[in-house]
């Protein structure tokens, strides 16, 4: 069931619950991933772009947006990391590790940003590093996030969780700043 709803959200010719927008004089990638709560991976990934940069967006471009209302649970005994819309459960993830020790049950917090790491530097999505880096999404409490293993198979350095390349790669079309991130013991 989470695969299909996955495949949903994720699929660009699937366009129940997204929008078509169009480009307008003035709009940039920043305006409208703002405005219409979504993150750029999603926006470049749904609207099927070749180019991320600033140059590609042109006024009268159809552009398809969904907003990514999603929040994300993250359960330490399990080590699992699930992804939900309101009630709907969308995709579940193995935590291949875990640096973090939180007394108590339940912490709250936000995804804050999402960059790519790449030979020790963190890059944004629209730079052009971005696109073959090992992605992380730092929380709103700076001391955690949530990374992926290096192509190399090594680990990105930090407290927080770790999930596979491939699951890193998926997170950022589904998560973006400011999506809820519960972590239960």
């Amino acid at each position: 069931l989470g695969e299909m709803n996955l495949d949903r959200l994720l699929d660009p010719d699937w366009l129940e619950g997204k929008n078509i927008i169009t480009v307008r004089s003035g709009d940039t990638f920043s305006s409208i991933i703002s405005k219409n709560e979504t993150t750029m991976d999603s926006l470049v990934h749904l609207s099927k772009l070749k180019r991320s940069d600033h140059l590609s967006l042109h006024p009268g471009d159809k552009l398809t947006v969904i907003p990514m209302n999603l929040r994300a649970v993250i359960d330490l005994r399990k080590k699992t990391l699930t992804l939900w819309r309101g009630g709907e459960f969308i995709k579940e993830y193995s935590i291949l590790n875990v640096t973090y020790d939180q007394r108590a049950t339940k912490k709250h917090c936000k995804i804050g940003l999402i960059r790519g790491s790449h030979g020790g530097n963190l890059y944004p999505s629209h730079a052009e590093q971005y696109v073959g880096s090992s992605k992380v999404m730092i929380l709103s409490d700076k001391s955690l996030t949530i990374r992926g293993l290096k192509a190399g198979g090594g680990e990105e350095s930090g407290r927080g969780f770790v999930l596979s390349h491939a699951d890193m790669e998926e997170l950022p079309l589904l998560l973006g700043p400011g999506n809820d991130v519960e972590i239960r013991n």
